[in-house]
């Protein structure tokens, strides 16, 4: 199954294997990106189930409602970052999940925009923000920082 701008989920029968979603879960997708897991995951739910996305990039998450709009069963996105999982589940009323995905990684829709200041072929500003309510831009970093800082910053997030 493939998702908008040529993006394929991958391993898609071993994910299926091994969360086994069935009717009426609580399915949380921690980085729906383009939901292309996700749109599989609703074809198990049914009715009565539920879909909860979350995703940092509101670009994403247009994608992604577009791609689940027909979805067969109930879906609620969110612009959040996974550590929030916490405060979605709140304001969704949820108070247990039975099957919780993540698949961490940049996401091609960064890459491919230059203007985000992922991309390896394109001349952008550098941003290389995921989640555009964050303030600092990797600019703002570089200029501000010394050396130090900034090689304490990526030794110790790189771990």
């Amino acid at each position: 199954m493939e998702a908008p701008l040529g993006h394929t989920p991958v391993l898609v029968r071993e994910v299926l294997h091994h969360l086994r979603v069935d009717r009426d879960q609580v399915v949380v997708d921690l980085t729906i990106g383009l939901a292309g897991h996700a749109s599989l995951f609703t074809e198990f739910l049914g009715a009565d189930g539920l879909l909860i996305g979350l995703d940092v990039d509101p670009n994403n998450l247009v994608l992604a409602q577009k791609k689940l709009e027909n979805a067969p069963c109930r879906v609620r996105l969110y612009q959040a970052n996974f550590t929030e999982l916490g405060d979605v589940l709140q304001s969704a009323g949820v108070t247990s999940v039975d099957v919780l995905f993540a698949d961490l990684g940049i996401s091609s829709t960064q890459v491919d925009n230059g203007a985000r200041g992922f991309s390896f072929l394109q001349d952008g500003p550098l941003d290389m923000r995921m989640d555009p309510r964050l303030t600092a831009t990797a600019a703002d970093l570089v200029n501000r920082l010394s050396d130090r800082e900034l090689g304490d910053l990526l030794f110790f997030n790189a771990q």
